[in-house]
């Protein structure tokens, strides 16, 4: 046979031989190595649209040169990721890094990092205690993790705010 397969990285001796027959005398063996070293890979992440908050979770995809499987992971924001969805927690800028380790044929892919928004389209709307206290008014709204609330207040009074509740 005069085909040599490779099926991974390591050291390869060849052997050829010539045993003769009867017009040609038998060849000497002649012994060749050849060293195959791990190929490397590019990961291929789209860019990730920014979004409305909402607990559908998103889709991931990204792929390596040589076919290897992706893993991801959120490197900062509010959400996470398992397998190949991710979840949002809350609003902000979210980063994802797409990750692929290697193996015994392929070196560790340099990570790839992408960025997206993840916005409020609508707050529900502000509801004030039905019975308040004399002089006390509360006032809440939507509570969305990483949401910046702020309040103001128009006229006399005192305004305390904590996130998504107002007192006057």
């Amino acid at each position: 046979n005069d085909t040599l397969t490779v099926t991974g990285a390591g050291t390869i001796i060849v052997k050829a031989q010539q045993p003769g027959d009867n017009d040609f005398a038998a060849a000497a063996n002649k012994f060749d190595t050849i060293v195959v070293t791990k190929g490397n890979q590019i990961i291929t992440f789209d860019s990730i649209p920014n979004t409305v908050y909402s607990s559908t979770p998103l889709s991931l995809s990204a792929s390596t040169s040589m076919g290897q499987t992706v893993s991801f992971n959120v490197v900062a924001g509010q959400a996470y990721v398992s397998g190949t969805k991710l979840y949002m927690t809350g609003v902000g800028t979210v980063t994802v890094r797409a990750n692929q380790i290697g193996n015994s044929s392929y070196n560790a892919a340099t990570p790839v990092e992408r960025s997206f928004c993840i916005g409020v389209r609508t707050l529900s709307p502000i509801v004030g205690d039905a019975n308040p206290c004399v002089n006390t008014y509360r006032y809440t709204t939507q509570k969305i993790p990483g949401a910046n609330y702020t309040w103001s207040l128009d006229g006399g009074g005192i305004l305390t705010t904590n996130n998504d509740t107002a007192w006057v």
